[in-house]
């Protein structure tokens, strides 16, 4: 070959560089010419064909690297003697399992051994699989298995040799400089004989010591000092190694890729995003991180508390630099609760970036209906929305939000939309099973009744507050919704409702959940037919609900019916006495928590029944004027921690507002939490702010800002309005008709205190 040639390529250097990389890329591919017979002759060949005779005087990459596999040609060959397949090796490694003992003296095998003797057996050969195995680190990037493992060798045959495959991979940003790793770590097992099972001697054992105690100058390969360290697993491994390993310096660069992936997953979104200026191996490693990551909660996430306050509150560009890193990933999003100068465009931000959205609260987040027209579209799983306390938020809003996903929707949160009317129930579907409605005071009778007929699979549902609530509507929802298990009716502004209208709820005898808070309409007759009708009852709240004349102390104690009760709430209620909660203990065996905030009338006696309650986890006595100190030392001496026993969930007992005086409580050895605060009033406080009178009501405002009409949204709802509005008597809000029922409340007081007479 004319290597001065024009029509020959070689004799340039690029040429001859392509070439050179070229044959190393192929003894690469041939695992570092470690088969002697074939690659090695293929590589001569190709080099004399190419007269590449000068390499000798060449500094090519190719040749550095063949003159180091020249160094290995002895480890090779003696390798090749140990034995030609891994699949022998591998067997060799662990000992014979065999249903027999070991041979005895007199050539016969033996029964099989105890169970003890399997055990201590059993953890010998667990013992001794650790002992042979070591841990090699500060190893070249450059190193293959097969090389490592021909290294090795010189100390003893070798089982298996792993080099983790994280450790060998391509960079995410291609932009970037390549740069591979300073060093990694390989797990190697040395290999055992059959005949060592016989003796006390193992040589895999000693070829791993030797391999340990081994010289720098040994252990020196390609050019870096190989450390070897033995390997125990967390069974074996003493109070010292476990001292000495977190006593030295780790650095966590050196981690292996998906255990620092994981580490960082744990980190807070902020820490997380902080952590990627370190290196470009934490910013890979923080960027897969994101993958694990399917929620994001600006609520519960103390960080994101204080990192965006008032001073610093959360804005687009802070959701989109959030968002552009999780957003593929998230199943859970949640904004409410957070300080934020968010607008229009982070909805378009949330549907670009969040394709695999299944839940969303968008609750703080205020908006035009044009905003959230195409919000929801690309949000092809999304299951369920919460749009809490939007106050100014209109019916043509929430027509749009839940336009293209309204026939999937399965929870549905609006509680506090006081303009809300519920013009948009028509788009539901039977998918929808939970939907919370609690404070929509302007909820009319013809959205009910689309919400029970569209929607017929619902099993939870909550109307408190809803003024609009009647018989008619109860009836509806007793015939339609006959697999319900939560219902919540609390308030006392129902205009239209009846004691009659209520006894509709007997007829759903799936029922799990009661609520019935502040609800004046309760009666005797209502709760006798629940306890006698609704018997898979499992929580039951009459907080504050009726009257003293309403529910006597003869229909309290048959909440003793309930056998399945487990939650129960009797605050305010004169009925409940001592005689009444003992029946109550008695019969609901089941009953885990308990609140008798502010019973006047609940003493020593009835507290002290509460001993027969074995699963009993929350008492809540705040307010009981009668609650004495005796009486709580009666549950601190009941409750005890009992040694290797199942019971050892701790019991909360709050006792504020009480004369208990807790100087004078003995608690060695009891499982019970004292809790000196009294919720009374702020329970109190709550429902005063979620459940106001009907005087109240009219002075909700109704300035709209929404000027623009849409045809489609108004052709479906402005006809239905006003024929609705008109029969109800329900116009705008005005200052005369507040005056007015502040008049007509004002003389009915006046006549009770007989301060006038009509």
């Amino acid at each position: 070959m004319d290597c001065h040639g024009d029509a020959c390529s070689f004799s340039k250097p690029v040429g001859m560089f392509k070439t050179l990389r070229r044959l190393h890329g192929h003894n690469l591919e041939n695992s570092g010419l470690n088969d002697l017979s074939e690659a090695f002759q293929n590589f001569m060949t190709r080099a004399r064909f190419f007269s590449v005779g000068r390499l000798r005087r060449t500094w090519s990459h190719s040749a550095l690297e063949f003159l180091k596999y020249r160094r290995l040609l002895p480890m090779l060959t003696s390798d090749q003697e140990i034995g030609s397949s891994d699949f022998a090796n591998e067997s060799n490694s662990y000992p014979p399992t065999s249903s027999y003992a070991k041979p005895s003296k007199s050539g016969v095998c033996g029964p099989l051994p105890s169970s003890r003797k399997v055990r201590r057996d059993s953890s010998v050969r667990t013992s001794r699989h650790e002992e042979r195995k070591i841990i090699v680190m500060n190893i070249s990037p450059r190193v293959t298995t097969n090389q490592l493992k021909s290294f090795f060798s010189k100390f003893g045959p070798i089982s298996s040799c792993q080099i983790p495959s994280e450790q060998r991979r391509n960079s995410l940003y291609a932009t970037l400089t390549p740069k591979s790793r300073s060093s990694m770590t390989a797990f190697i097992i040395f290999r055992t004989s059959s005949l060592d099972e016989f003796y006390i001697f193992d040589s895999s054992v000693k070829s791993a010591e030797k391999a340990i105690n081994a010289v720098a100058e040994e252990l020196k390969f390609y050019d870096q000092v190989i450390t070897a360290v033995p390997s125990h697993s967390a069974s074996v491994c003493s109070l010292t190694d476990v001292a000495s390993f977190f006593g030295s310096s780790l650095s966590l660069s050196i981690l292996p890729e998906k255990v620092l992936t994981l580490i960082l997953s744990y980190l807070p979104p902020v820490d997380r995003i902080r952590s990627e200026r370190v290196s470009k191996c934490f910013l890979e490693s923080s960027v897969e991180s994101w993958k694990l990551t399917n929620t994001l909660l600006f609520s519960n996430d103390s960080i994101f508390g204080r990192t965006f306050s008032s001073s610093n509150p959360l804005r687009n560009m802070h959701l989109k630099a959030l968002l552009s890193r999780c957003g593929v990933h998230l199943k859970c999003l949640d904004l409410s609760r957070v300080v934020n100068l968010l607008d229009e465009g982070a909805f378009q931000i949330i549907s670009l970036s969040c394709p695999n959205l299944v839940e969303v609260n968008l609750s703080g987040l205020s908006c035009h209906w044009r905003a959230v027209r195409t919000f929801a579209e690309p949000l092809k799983n999304l299951r369920s929305i919460t749009y809490k306390n939007m106050v100014n938020i209109s019916d043509k809003t929430m027509w749009y939000l839940f336009k293209p996903v309204g026939m999937n929707i399965r929870e549905v949160d609006l509680r506090g939309c006081r303009r809300f009317k519920g013009r948009c129930f028509k788009l539901f579907g039977d998918q929808l099973q939970k939907i919370f409605l609690d404070g929509c005071y302007r909820l009319d009778k013809q959205s009910l009744e689309e919400l029970c007929f569209h929607s017929p699979n619902i099993i939870e549902l909550r109307l408190s507050g809803c003024r609009l609530v009647s018989d008619d509507i109860l009836s509806l929802i007793s015939r339609n919704l006959q697999y319900l298990k939560s219902f919540a009716l609390c308030g006392d502004c129902f205009v239209d409702l009846t004691p009659v209208g209520l006894m509709a709820l007997t007829r759903l005898h799936f029922l799990h959940e009661l609520w019935l808070d502040y609800n004046s309409l309760v009666s005797d007759q209502l709760l006798e037919a629940i306890f006698d009708n609704l018997t898979c009852l499992r929580l039951l709240s009459l907080a504050h609900a009726g009257s003293d004349a309403t529910i006597t102390k003869e229909v309290a104690s048959k909440i003793a019916k309930l056998t399945e009760l487990e939650t129960l709430n009797v605050s305010s209620l004169a009925a409940v006495t001592n005689n009444v909660l003992s029946s109550i203990a008695s019969g609901c065996s089941k009953l885990r928590i308990f609140r008798a905030r502010c019973c006047t009338y609940l003493g020593e006696e009835g507290v002290c029944s509460l001993t027969m309650l074995k699963n009993l986890e929350h008492v809540d006595l705040s307010g009981c004027l009668l609650v004495t100190s005796k009486c709580i030392q009666t549950l601190l001496d009941s409750f005890t921690l009992i040694t290797n026993s199942h019971a050892k969930q701790t019991v909360t007992v709050v006792i504020g507002g009480t004369i208990c005086n807790i100087q004078s409580l003995r608690k060695c050895n009891s499982r019970v939490v004292v809790d000196t605060s009294d919720y009374s009033e702020i329970s109190a406080d709550s429902a005063r702010d979620l459940f106001p009178t009907s005087s109240v009501l009219p002075g909700i405002e109704n300035n709209s800002s929404e000027s623009s009409s849409d045809g489609e949204f108004d052709a479906l709802t402005t006809h239905r309005s006003f024929i609705i509005d008109a029969l109800d008597g329900l116009e705008d809000d005005s200052l005369m008709e507040a005056q007015k029922s502040i008049d007509e409340w004002a003389e009915r007081e006046a006549l009770d205190l007989g301060l006038i007479i009509k």
